[in-house]
């Protein structure tokens, strides 16, 4: 009789590669040689975030203590390439994990020296250290670039070799510190300033930029085989960005694309079938921030016409949620049929960490379910809206569409508000 561990690695190393940091977790114990392919993938990308302490309505402080943790059954795009830890959990159980065990890629959300120092200390073995966020308490930018040469030259005493990735790498004023280097963050000037140096790098999958009016990014076309890229449209130009995606960059490899503003979609796209110029896309974030001239009202009935039948997640983002969005949305899952649909809310004050959050914490859901992550004021309450989409293609199937609140009330408004709170009083560095 068969079995799963009668399969050869290979074929065992492509079952793991689809399940969740949960399900990975529970076939290891079962066999030997289920363990001996589960903790490899374990190890090899490493997520850590800090719990978000519980805010409710009306209420100043949280005497109980109580923390908003990423549920251990999230099943998504991020928990299925990284095991996800909280850094509570970390503290508790870094003595007993395997030093010795390679991580290609360990991401910490937020800075604490003291967790840094444990973690660098304690493997030996990090090819890529990443910082996804750290704060300041002064409106002033003076001494970020001494915390992050600080970090950097501490990784540099390492007894291994490891690539350190800032979450601010203005390249106007920061250096390309490994030629190896695989994730970058620029804006237009600095990417045409720096452009025949930037060539010169080789590794490099991930790019996040920001455009302002006036960059014409199609005159230094990116060589890049980019695996992910993150467009943002500068929050104080009114304008429109007008330049196709395809000409200023190599999209035939990007398996990550996320646009956040006020994107005209006809000036972006060739066509409205995005596989032509997209055919390994597997994640799509929309964030319909209205930083334009346009009505935001009407920004999701713009991307109505376009398609994907590869795309796996779809997260969207608007700031209303009318009628006429809930329908725009209904017929864009139509038009991605293979996609978990995610919509979140928009806050009128955009916050570009705010794509990470909506990527890690969307979750991965049933065609014709539609999650629905808007909060309090911001709310309707769309449970009980219903509505009929067509699929098309050679069946031509019919399908009732819903929606869902996956997180409670209070856990959408800590999501939220934790992140507006500390904006305001702290000097937020992500870009």
């Amino acid at each position: 009789m068969i079995s799963l561990t009668s399969l050869p690695c290979e074929a065992l190393e492509e079952v793991f590669h689809q399940l969740d940091q949960h399900y990975t977790l529970a076939l290891a114990p079962l066999h030997s040689k289920l363990y001996y392919i589960a903790k490899p993938k374990l190890y090899r990308n490493i997520y850590v975030y800090t719990p978000w302490p519980i805010i409710e309505y009306g209420v100043e402080s949280n005497e109980q203590g109580e923390t908003f943790h990423i549920s251990k059954n999230l099943n998504n795009f991020k928990s299925k390439k990284y095991s996800i830890i909280s850094s509570d959990t970390l503290e508790r159980y870094l003595a007993k994990m395997d030093k010795t065990q390679e991580i290609y890629h360990l991401e910490l959300y937020g800075h604490n020296m003291t967790i840094i120092e444990c973690i660098l200390r304690h493997f030996s073995k990090i090819r890529f250290f990443q910082l996804v966020v750290h704060y300041g308490y002064s409106p002033l930018h003076y001494w970020k670039p001494y915390y992050i040469w600080l970090l950097q030259n501490y990784i540099g005493f390492c007894p291994h070799s490891t690539v350190y990735i800032a979450p601010e790498t203005n390249l106007a004023k920061f250096p390309i510190f490994h030629d190896n280097i695989n994730s970058i963050r620029t804006d237009g000037i600095n990417w045409a300033d720096n452009f025949d140096c930037l060539h010169r790098l080789k590794n490099v999958t991930k790019l996040v930029m920001l455009v302002c009016k006036g960059d014409n990014l199609t005159s230094y076309r990116c060589c890049f085989k980019l695996q992910v890229l993150e467009i943002s449209q500068s929050s104080d130009s009114h304008f429109f960005p007008n330049f196709l995606l395809s000409d200023a960059f190599e999209t035939v490899f990007l398996k990550e694309l996320t646009l956040f503003g006020d994107f005209n979609p006809n000036t972006l796209f060739k066509s409205n079938d995005l596989e032509e110029e997209f055919p390994k896309l597997l994640l799509f974030c929309l964030r319909l921030s209205g930083n334009g001239e346009r009505e935001a009202a009407f920004a999701l009935q713009d991307w109505r016409g376009f398609k994907h039948s590869k795309v796996r997640y779809l997260i969207l983002s608007s700031l209303s949620c009318l009628t006429s969005d809930v329908m725009a949305v209904c017929d864009l899952l139509a038009k991605f049929p293979n996609s978990s649909v995610n919509w979140w809310y928009e806050p009128t004050l955009p916050l570009r960490l705010l794509t990470h959050n909506f990527r890690v914490l969307s979750p991965d859901l049933p065609f014709g379910i539609i999650g629905y992550h808007f909060y309090g004021l911001h709310c309707r309450d769309l449970t009980n809206f219903r509505q009929k989409v067509t699929i098309g293609g050679f069946t031509n199937k019919t399908v009732e569409v819903k929606l869902e609140k996956y997180y409670t009330e209070a856990e959408l408004y800590t999501i939220y508000k934790s992140w507006s709170k500390r904006y305001v009083s702290s000097e937020m560095s992500e870009f």
